[in-house]
Formats: structure tokens, sequence, C-alpha cells
């Protein structure tokens, strides 16, 4: 793998794993604060939101360590497949209306 491509493999980590690191940190700190307070459907809500961004924090992690070789492309075409899914579930928890 060229010294671009990993240029562009540590880029695409650090601008995709901050803001997934952001939401966790965030998402844990409002669950401490919530559990036990009668808040059941919002606890919920909030304890998927943080399962699915670890998740998506771990799919992230498996596919950007592997490369050892090749292009970055087919790299981060293979990353984008696998978070879709995930991706949604996060979408569709964070626009849920109160």
């Amino acid at each position: 793998m060229s010294d671009r491509d990993l240029a562009v493999l540590a880029h695409a980590r650090h601008e995709l794993r901050t803001p997934l690191g952001h939401i966790i940190g965030y998402g844990e700190m409002l669950l401490e604060e919530l559990e036990g307070g009668g808040e059941r459907a919002l606890v919920e809500e909030l304890r998927r939101l943080h399962r699915d961004a670890r998740q998506l924090l771990g799919r992230l992690n498996d596919v950007l360590a592997a490369p050892a070789s090749g292009s970055a492309v087919p790299v981060l075409e293979s990353l984008l497949k696998q978070l879709v899914g995930p991706a949604e579930a996060l979408t569709a928890v964070t626009s849920l209306s109160p």
C-alpha cells in the first residue's frame, strides 16, 4: 500500500472514529443521568444508540485495521458497504421525535 493510501486510511479512520467516540461517550453520560429516573423509553433508546454506535465502531476498526497491502479504495468501499446497516440504525434512533 502506498504512503498516499496509508494517509487516506489514517484520515478516514480519524474522521469516522472521532464522532463515534463522541456519540458513545455522550450516550454513556446521558444513560448514567437517566437510569433509575422513570424515563424508561428514553433510556432504552439511548441503550440502543450506544449499542449501535459501539457496533459501528467495531466494524470500522476491523475494516480499517485489516489492510496490509493493496489500495485504499477497495478497503473504503468495503467499509461503506459494511457500515450501511448500523449507520441506518443510528440515524433512526437519533431522528426520533420526543
